[in-house]
C-alpha cells in the first residue's frame, strides 16, 4: 500500500506538458547564439575534412589492396569516422534526430569492431593460421590491457585455435548487445 501511494504521488506531480511540439530545426538555428553558430560551422569544416580524408583512404584501398575480402573489410573501416562525424553534425542541425543519429553512429562503430576481427582473420587466412602464427612467435593472449591493466590477476593464455575463437566471441558480443540496446533506446525514447 505504501509503495502504491509513493508511486501515485510521483505520477501526480509530473508536470510535463505533452502537447508541446518539438522545436523546428530552422527556428533552432535562427535563435542560436553566435558563439554556438561559430562552433557549428567549425564542426562542419572538420567533418568536411574527415570526409575528404576518408575519400583519400578509399582511393588508396582501391588502388593498393588486391585481396577482395580484405578490401571489403577496409571499406567499413575507411568510412567509420565520416559516418560518425556526419551523424554528429546532422544531429546538431536537427535536434529531433540527434538521439537516433547517435544510436546509428554507435551501431556503425560496433559493426566496425566486428569487421576489424573479420579483417584480422582475413589477413592471416583464418583462425587456425592466426593461432599458428601467434604460437610460432610465442605470443600469448594478454587480457591486461586498458581499462583492465590494473587487474594483475588476469592470466595470459596460450593462443590456441579454441582460445582465439573464445576471444572472437567475447569481441562479437559487444556489437550484438549494443545493437539490441540502441534499438531499445530508439524505441523507448
Amino acid at each position: 500500500l505504501f509503495s502504491m501511494d509513493l508511486v501515485s504521488t510521483i505520477l501526480n506531480k509530473n508536470t510535463t506538458n505533452l502537447h508541446l511540439q518539438p522545436i523546428d530545426s530552422t527556428k533552432w538555428i535562427e535563435k542560436m547564439d553566435h558563439f554556438y553558430v561559430a562552433f557549428l560551422l567549425l564542426s562542419c569544416l572538420f567533418t568536411t575534412l574527415v570526409v575528404t580524408l576518408s575519400l583519400l583512404h578509399l582511393y588508396h584501398v582501391l588502388r593498393f589492396i588486391s585481396n577482395d575480402r580484405i578490401q571489403a573489410d577496409l571499406y567499413y573501416l575507411v568510412f567509420m569516422f565520416p559516418v560518425t562525424a556526419l551523424c554528429g553534425v546532422i544531429g546538431m542541425f536537427i535536434p529531433r534526430a540527434a538521439t537516433f543519429l547517435y544510436s546509428c553512429a554507435l551501431v556503425y562503430q560496433m559493426l566496425c569492431l566486428f569487421v576489424t576481427i573479420s579483417l584480422l582473420f582475413n589477413i592471416f587466412g583464418g583462425r587456425k593460421e592466426l593461432s599458428e602464427h601467434l604460437r610460432a612467435t610465442e605470443t600469448q593472449i594478454n587480457f591486461r590491457v586498458p581499462p583492465l591493466c590494473c587487474f594483475s590477476c588476469l592470466p595470459s593464455i596460450e593462443a590456441t585455435e579454441k582460445n582465439v575463437r573464445r576471444v572472437e566471441w567475447m569481441v562479437f558480443q559487444s556489437p550484438l548487445l549494443r545493437l539490441i540496446l540502441e534499438a531499445a533506446n530508439v524505441v523507448v525514447f
